[in-house]
């Protein structure tokens, strides 16, 4: 019997208002109705061609043309991928807002972190010249970190700095930040780094980080990372201007500081500092209803409301329950979708979504 089957590496989704097909192989995404979930769901055990329904007939053929499926006679022979998340990092990204205090300690801290398989760092410039840029970046040169990204308040500070001879020296550089721009975009200058430029003026790191779906990254390590935890703060470590040490920026909890690095082993390994790691998006109101989740990295601090449960303060640029971005015509925000999230409830009002479903999507 032959049978149309899903490919292992495309997962489903289900959002309140609509399917997000990932293709973590390719790295590729496709909206499809939530009136699809019964026929996804047999589509990953194998369904029988000779008795698909013609009313499917425009969907299964979306599927082959983006080559989200394939033919076979032994389904049984196609297992799926498994969803459990190895990493042999304990801390996996560094945030790091460079000062003088701080430069005397990153010899050290960098030894601390090879203990950890770090394996990214984000460097934050303010008034520097290439010299001292050259000279940071030197603490790193045989360290495990495999990324480095730097930031830039403005195109002043940068353009003190001769990139094109540094990447050279430092090839581990793949993004360069450029705040308080002339311009807006983003460009190649050497191998796979480029530079992102943005006319705002500096981003406080503290800052939320505005999303927008053209911004997500899909692939297989973020998806199955994003089963269990949550990407933005699982396995970060912030030093700040200070020294000090923290979770993330936005956290508020300080675990010391650099210039005593002997007990940052035992500080890693606490629960206090791992409070955030494992709050996953399926446990967080409204992300929990969204399909983007597997693929969101969302700077936002939970807060806790009961065992099991967390809520934002703030609410997300996108809104799951009508499928739309903030800016896009027809947004509400959730309080006029009759959803409340809050530290006291959570509550959806199911008719009032329903009716503003139907007159903006019109089913």
């Amino acid at each position: 019997m032959k049978v149309l089957v899903l490919f292992s590496c495309v997962f489903v989704v289900k959002g309140h208002r609509r399917i997000l097909l990932y293709d973590v192989q390719r790295g590729e995404s496709y909206h499809v109705s939530n009136n699809y979930a019964d026929c996804l769901a047999q589509l990953k055990i194998g369904l029988n061609v000779s008795r698909i329904e013609s009313r499917l007939d425009s969907f299964i053929d979306f599927l082959k043309e983006n080559e989200l499926v394939f033919e076979t006679e032994s389904p049984e022979s196609f297992p799926p991928i498994s969803t459990k998340y190895q990493s042999t990092a304990l801390i996996s990204n560094i945030i790091i807002n460079y000062s003088a205090k701080v430069k005397d300690q990153t010899n050290d801290l960098v030894k601390v972190l090879d203990r950890f398989n770090a394996e990214a760092v984000l460097i934050n410039f303010d008034e520097v010249n290439g010299i001292e840029v050259k000279e940071y970046l030197n603490f790193f040169a045989t360290s495990t970190i495999r990324t480095i990204e730097l930031s830039f308040k403005n195109e002043i500070v940068f353009d003190k700095i001769d990139f094109n001879k540094l990447l050279k020296i430092y090839p581990r550089i793949k993004r360069v930040y450029i705040y308080n721009s002339l311009t807006t975009g983003s460009n190649h200058i050497y191998n796979d780094c480029y530079i992102l430029r943005y006319k705002d003026e500096y981003v406080e790191l503290k800052k939320r980080l505005k999303q927008k779906e053209s911004f997500f990254t899909i692939n297989n390590r973020l998806f199955l990372e994003s089963q269990t935890y949550n990407p933005y703060f699982n396995g970060k470590l912030y030093v700040d201007g200070n020294g000090d040490i923290f979770n993330a920026p936005e956290t508020r909890q300080c675990f010391g500081n650099i210039n005593n690095l002997k007990e940052l082993a035992d500080v890693f390994l606490s629960n206090a500092f791992q409070k955030y790691w494992k709050v996953k998006k399926d446990i967080c109101d409204v992300c929990k209803h969204c399909e983007f989740r597997y693929m969101c990295i969302d700077n936002r601090l939970p807060v806790r409301r009961l065992v099991g449960e967390w809520h934002y303060e703030s609410e997300c640029d996108y809104n799951p329950y009508i499928g739309k971005w903030q800016g896009e015509e027809g947004y509400r925000s959730l309080e006029k979708c009759g959803v409340v999230s809050n530290e006291k409830e959570f509550s959806i009002d199911h008719d009032k979504t329903a009716a503003i479903n139907q007159e903006l999507w019109r089913d």
